[in-house]
């Protein structure tokens, strides 16, 4: 039997997601100036989904691994960067707001099973 059920290995892979997702947005920012440089996301929303819908056990919600894909195709400025600030920006400010609301969550998970493992009231 496993302590964690299926609920919080999902909130397990979208916090690693979401803070994977955090790191790549500050990286495409800090070379917003750099010629080539082509903006990355992380992807892990969709084979979440999956796993939940059709094998929500934990080893299958487990298996999800967030995946850095870059933008090849679009090309913004001269220089072939394609990095928008404000976009990013955007994009890292949902980033954080997503990963508050998921450690909010998991912080309400353990102190529940913490109040019950121990009794407390």
């Amino acid at each position: 039997m496993e302590l964690f059920d299926v609920t919080q290995k999902s909130l397990e892979v979208a916090l690693h997601g979401t803070e994977l997702r955090q790191q790549v947005i500050s990286n495409n920012l800090a070379n917003v100036n750099t010629p080539n440089f082509k903006r990355s996301d992380v992807e892990f929303g969709p084979a979440l989904a999956e796993a939940l819908q059709f094998d929500d056990t934990t080893s299958a919600v487990g298996a999800v691994t967030p995946v850095v894909k870059t933008d090849t195709l679009s090309a913004m400025r001269v220089d072939g960067n394609n990095v928008d600030v404000d976009r990013e920006a955007t994009y890292l400010a949902q980033a954080q707001l997503q990963y508050s609301a998921l450690m909010s969550v998991v912080t309400k998970n353990l102190t529940t099973m913490s109040s019950i493992i121990t009794g407390a009231r």
